[in-house]
């Protein structure tokens, strides 16, 4: 089969995109913790209001954290609509 390859300038691209309303943008961070979490937050904490040190010092907490090894991903560009913001 033979094709006939076409070159399309950057600038036509972003133009069509645009046509059908998908604009470019920085990714968006997404909330640090959702409304049902707070939620799930706010009852832990007034379960254990009440608790002594005793009760603590059997407690354990960790936490994590996320390391990027190359590209620094606050510069990741996408294409959306604006009411898709924080889809994936």
């Amino acid at each position: 089969m033979d094709f006939d390859i076409k070159c399309v300038c950057p600038r036509t691209v972003r133009g069509r995109l645009l046509e059908i309303v998908l604009r470019g943008c920085k990714v968006r961070r997404k909330p640090l913790l959702t409304e049902f979490q707070r939620k799930r937050r706010l009852t832990w904490a007034r379960e254990h209001s009440l608790w002594t040190i005793k009760d603590w010092e059997k407690v354990i907490f960790s936490d994590e954290s996320q390391f990027y090894i190359s590209g620094n991903q606050s510069s990741v560009y996408v294409r959306r609509r604006t009411h898709e913001e924080f889809s994936p």
